[in-house]
């Protein structure tokens, strides 16, 4: 493929870019007030500038091993997210006063 043109895939690509650049300082700025007491609130501040650069080159170069690449990154992304909304999703239970499943007490 060449990108003599804009097409749809190429700036959906760069909005997807862009999106995660603002993403990472959002989650960066939001697990360093809570001191990343969790080494799990690493992966999305460690990913993210990592997911915004290579949409960028991406959407500046295309070769098909960005292609693939891209989309392994996207799909590791969708498993990571799972994963935080399942970490936030306990911890705002715990924070509710519902006890962890961790905790012994019956």
């Amino acid at each position: 493929m060449n990108w003599s043109m804009w097409s749809i895939e190429r700036v959906l690509i760069l909005f997807v870019s862009l999106a995660f650049l603002m993403m990472s300082i959002q989650v960066t700025m939001f697990h360093y007030r809570q001191n990343f007491h969790h080494k799990a609130m690493w992966v999305p501040v460690i990913s993210s500038p990592i997911f915004f650069l290579t949409g960028v080159i991406l959407t500046l170069y295309n070769v098909s091993w960005l292609h693939t690449l891209f989309m392994a990154l996207m799909w590791l992304g969708v498993v990571s997210g799972c994963i935080g909304f399942y970490f936030h999703f306990r911890g705002g239970g715990v924070r509710v006063g519902r006890r962890s499943q961790g905790s012994g007490a019956s």
